[in-house]
């Protein structure tokens, strides 16, 4: 029997993506006639075109994965949105096509995956209890922005939001407390959660840095920074601790410096591979799930099948930019 659904991947730079080959073992695990294509754009206008040509195709297009630069596009073009993630970071990386009949646009729905990778990657491998967790969140772009609703939502005591800047890091919690208020999860007027407080911190006031390290135990880097082997962590090192959980969402680049040097200080930390894992595994359940044939992914098979390609990658030379 031939390919019956087709699935894939948008965005640019997309060559190097390690997606396909974590789909399509998924696949091959769960008996599911699906492809997992690759579909590099240019700019937006190419992203919308692309967008429109499978949304309306008879080839059984069931929905994309998005990546840079297009996550905030994609949001915009959608019909319909699920998720708070998605909401408040203004940015989706799943889109959902579901057909409205022969010859019509399907209808689209996004979904932003990439904060419950982040945290269900951290609850299931890395074995953190993120209910009364105190929480460091580097950045306050989309990923960072949807990993700390996740947080919230899981049940966070607190959650600093670092940026370069104070009023960058305040901006992107209103964000959060407006997303989250519209749906009963602020206390109207209050400007903190229920169950977790939200607090605007900068990297460069070193003496708030480090009282928050003191007060923290999981430390995340949602941020480009260590693509570079020569990018210095956001958080100095000597603020980590045995005590804390670092996760940084960079991979394929060996050990950045924040994994490395985590670890030299007896930190647990873990690099991006088991997020991407987890966002893909959330991916294909929420295609499934829409296809009338709800799964559950397999996520070790997934995981296992990354990291082997990572190793012949990395041995050849080859690398890729994170959340691909």
């Amino acid at each position: 029997m031939g390919i019956q659904k087709h699935v894939g991947l948008t965005g640019n730079p997309i060559a190097h993506s390690l997606s396909p080959v974590i789909h399509t073992t998924a696949y091959a695990a769960l008996g599911l006639k699906w492809e997992y294509s690759l579909y590099p754009c240019c700019d937006a206008i190419e992203f919308r075109a692309l967008i429109e040509r499978l949304a309306c195709s008879q080839d059984e297009h069931i929905g994309l994965n998005v990546t840079m630069p297009f996550k905030a596009v994609a949001f915009q073009t959608a019909e319909k949105i699920t998720g708070l993630a998605a909401s408040a970071a203004g940015a989706a990386n799943v889109l959902i096509f579901e057909a409205a009949g022969k010859g019509s646009q399907s209808a689209i729905t996004a979904a932003n995956t990439d904060g419950a990778g982040i945290v269900g990657f951290l609850k299931r491998v890395a074995h953190v209890r993120i209910s009364g967790v105190d929480a460091i969140v580097c950045g306050t772009g989309a990923t960072s922005t949807a990993a700390i609703v996740e947080l919230v939502l899981a049940g966070a005591s607190s959650i600093v939001v670092l940026s370069r800047e104070v009023a960058q890091a305040q901006k992107c919690i209103g964000r959060i407390e407006a997303a989250l208020d519209s749906s009963g999860g602020f206390e109207a007027g209050m400007g903190v959660a229920k169950r977790c407080v939200l607090i605007a911190g900068s990297y460069g006031a070193l003496d708030a840095l480090e009282a928050f390290c003191q007060s923290s135990t999981l430390i995340i880097d949602a941020t480009p920074v260590g693509m570079n082997p020569n990018d210095a962590p956001l958080i100095p090192v000597e603020f980590i601790t045995s005590s804390h959980t670092v996760l940084d969402v960079v991979y394929g680049f060996g050990e950045t410096r924040l994994v490395r040097e985590a670890r030299a200080r007896s930190a647990r930390a873990f690099d991006g591979v088991g997020m991407l894992v987890e966002q893909a595994a959330l991916s294909i359940e929420l295609w499934a799930a829409a296809q009338g044939c709800p799964c559950e992914a397999p996520r070790d098979i997934m995981h296992k099948a990354a990291l082997d390609e990572l190793d012949l990658r990395v041995g050849n030379r080859i690398f890729m930019s994170p959340q691909t």
